[in-house]
């Protein structure tokens, strides 16, 4: 799953629009429908906010699986 499908899921749980996601995590509501469509890629620093946001971990907006990341580094290196 992608931050764009993350962020959204996570905004609709809460049932809030996203000119108030945006509010809380300093962007623009504009930002918030780019990211959610997948238009634009978030900074570092509004993931973080997000995470922040949503009482979550970075790697659960981000999707990282450590186990996935191990089987990429194996197989990039063979």
């Amino acid at each position: 799953m992608l931050f764009s499908n993350i962020l959204k899921r996570k905004r609709e749980e809460k049932g809030l629009t996203q000119a108030e996601v945006a509010e809380r995590i300093g962007t623009t509501q504009q930002n918030i429908a780019s990211f959610e469509s997948g238009y634009k890629v978030p900074s570092l620093k509004i993931v973080v906010a997000a995470a922040d946001f949503f009482h979550c971990s970075v790697d659960e907006m981000i999707a990282v699986s450590y186990t996935h990341l191990r089987a990429h580094e194996t197989k990039a290196n063979l």
